[in-house]
Formats: structure tokens, sequence, C-alpha cells
């Protein structure tokens, strides 16, 4: 990871990986719909992959490293994750939402509260890892997380898609999250290139 190239200042994604069962899930629920749409990003296990966004923002490649350590701090104390699907009916849009539980919430705000202090930029297509001329969501989704998607309005989800859901599913599902890491953002927000990964205990 310490090799990596970046640009000088870099849109950034810290997530949390679901478990197997949950993984698979939205990658299929993602090629149905990009098989019917081609559009959106094409999920797969080692390609672009389903996630929970705990906080995203633009900064420097010199404070992207003071953030990342101080990430690995924050893995080193926190358990595995039990986690739980229970909607999969928002219109416009795709995505699987998880349940708020104290312990998502909880590491939603030590991930946000790495950034205070740190310098954000606006966000502009060159800090993203690709680009999509489709894409006019990103930028703006990234630049508002910190101002609309934090604290009681933080909505943990795993989008999957643009349009509206295509399966129904048996809910609740269960699953875990035992790795968080950081990617750099690609077209609709998505996570392709990563950038660190840290195992929680």
């Amino acid at each position: 990871m310490e090799n990596n190239k970046f640009t000088k200042k870099i849109s950034i994604d810290i997530v949390l990986l679901p478990s197997e069962n949950v993984r698979d899930l939205a990658i299929r629920l993602n090629n149905e719909m990009y098989d019917k749409y081609g559009d959106y990003v094409r999920m797969a296990t080692f390609g672009y992959q389903p996630h929970i966004s705990l906080c995203m923002a633009s900064v420097s490649e010199e404070n992207f490293s003071a953030i990342k350590d101080n990430l690995k701090h924050i893995a080193e104390k926190t358990k595995t994750i039990q986690l739980e699907i229970f909607d999969n009916l928002l219109k416009g849009s795709a995505w699987l939402e998880v349940k708020q539980t104290n312990e998502i919430q909880m590491l939603h705000g030590e991930v946000c509260r790495l950034f205070e202090g740190v310098e954000r930029f606006p966000t502009t297509p060159n800090m993203l890892s690709e680009v999509d001329a489709a894409d006019i969501v990103s930028s703006q989704w990234v630049d508002d997380f910190m101002k609309k998607h934090v604290r009681n309005d933080f909505r943990p989800h795993l989008s999957y898609g643009l349009h509206d859901p295509m399966s129904k599913l048996e809910l609740p599902t269960s699953f875990t999250s035992n790795t968080i890491a950081i990617f750099q953002l690609g077209p609709y927000c998505s996570c392709k290139k990563e950038l660190a990964r840290f195992k929680l205990i």
C-alpha cells in the first residue's frame, strides 16, 4: 500500500466490507440490474466491492497518510460487528439498508472524527480513481456527506444500482463485518481501488 501513487488530492471512502453471504448477494443483485440497464458499475468479488460507507471526503495525500494510521488504531480496538439487512424497497435507487445499531453508529462517529481539523477539498473528477461521463452524483455526494449524512442522518447501506430493486428478498438477513478499508472513490461512489484494509478484532 505504501507505494501507491496518488494525485495531490484524493477522494476516499472509509468502509465496512460485508461477510461473504451479503457480498455475494449484493453482487448478484447488481449483476442482474447491470445486465438489464448497463449503467452504474458491474460488481465482482475482485472488482467493484459491495461496501457500507462510514465516511467519505476529499483530502490531501499528506493528510491521507495520517488518516490511514489513525484508522489502524481504531480497527485494533473494534470488535467484529454484527449487522442486519432489513429493507430492499427504496424507490429510484437500489440498496440494501442496514439496521442502525449502537455499534455501527459509534464506529461511524469515530471514523468521522478522523477528519476533524483536516482540510477537506471540493471534489473534482481528477480526485477519483476513474471517471464516468454519465456520473453526475459522485462529487456532490462526497461533498455533502459531512453535512447531510452523519450522526442521526447516517443511514448505513450497500448500494448496488440506480433503479428500483428488481428482486424481492426474504428479509431480514444477518451478517458480520470484520474488515474496515479505505478506497479511492470511483464512478457513482464505487469502491474498486483499495488503499488500505484492517481486520477488526
